[in-house]
């Protein structure tokens, strides 16, 4: 196949890509706007426990991951740079 084809069907996925985001955001707003309000005596929810010991396990292994991947790509460059000494 030709770079030129391989290239278009990527810009074609990006775009669906945006699209999709869009829309998803566009109708995740239409939600809120449509919630009822809260009644003055009725509790409000708030997040516990539970939610905040995932919240906090998500964050670590997103910096962990973040770490490892530039941990390698600074491990692949002073590799590059001893090699052309």
């Amino acid at each position: 196949m030709p770079d030129g084809f391989l290239t278009a069907i990527a810009a074609v996925a990006n775009v669906l890509f945006l699209g999709g985001g869009i829309y998803i955001y566009f109708a995740l707003v239409r939600q809120v706007n449509a919630r009822a309000p809260v009644a003055p005596g009725e509790a409000e929810r708030t997040f516990g426990w539970p939610e905040a010991i995932l919240a906090s396990g998500l964050a670590t292994l997103f910096m962990l991951n973040a770490w490892v991947a530039y941990a390698r790509i600074v491990g692949r460059l002073k590799r590059r740079v001893y090699e052309k000494s």
